[in-house]
């Protein structure tokens, strides 16, 4: 069998279009569209009825899906709060106290800090140290920073001994938290390589913190160690 021609395929589409179709034939095609569109369209709601009822089959995985992710960030904070709570409830210790006050004295000794220098109206509030530090005491001036997870406030005192003639600090910590094997006498709680020696103790609601250089008899005396 040869290839169609251009000249084949024109007379062919003539001898086509005088061949009349059967009567029923354009009736047939125009029933079957018809059918094919309506069952294209979605099946009539009955009235009253829920629309949640509408959400098709394929969504409803999704939905489920949703619901057990929300669930679960539900869950982990929920589980983060109770801890969060249980941490903060426990006491903390010395040691987590000298870190902290370490940290703010790097801030104290690197940054341009105005020391407020009306001592003598707030000078009462070192009265709580008279019989613990050795030698005479100069106070030069003090700072109120933020107490952190140890106290609401915490006044920095600047200080000199007279019988070292070095500054030293002390961190008085006003309304402070429990804090574990912490007494009314001055223990150490830690030594770093810097060369800074820090000693607490607690008065009542008060927790003061000392960090000097040195030897620990020329500043402070009646000790208990920790």
């Amino acid at each position: 069998m040869h290839d169609f021609t251009e000249h084949d395929d024109r007379w062919l589409r003539e001898a086509l279009h005088s061949v009349s179709p059967p009567g029923d034939l354009r009736e047939r095609i125009r029933s079957r569209l018809r059918q094919e569109a309506t069952a294209q369209l979605p099946a009539p709601q009955p009235a009253g009825s829920d629309a949640a009822s509408t959400v098709p089959a394929s969504t409803v995985p999704a939905i489920s899906g949703r619901r057990a992710w929300l669930a679960w960030v539900l869950a982990a904070a929920t589980a983060a709060a109770v801890l969060m709570a249980v941490r903060w409830s426990q006491p903390l210790s010395p040691q987590q106290l000298a870190a902290h006050c370490l940290v703010q004295l790097d801030g104290v000794l690197q940054e341009s800090h105005r020391w407020q220098s009306d001592v003598a109206s707030h000078i009462s509030q070192l009265s709580v140290l008279e019989g613990r530090l050795q030698g005479q005491v100069q106070p030069l001036g003090y700072l109120d920073l933020d107490g952190g997870r140890f106290a609401k406030r915490c006044r920095v005192w600047k200080l000199r001994s007279d019988t070292t003639q070095r500054v030293f600090y002390v961190f008085d910590f006003q309304d402070a938290r429990s804090i574990g094997r912490l007494g009314g006498q001055f223990q150490a709680v830690d030594r770093v390589s810097g060369g800074w020696s820090l000693y607490a103790m607690r008065s009542s609601e008060r927790v003061l913190v000392v960090l000097f250089e040195g030897r620990v008899d020329d500043y402070l005396h009646r000790l208990q160690s920790a």
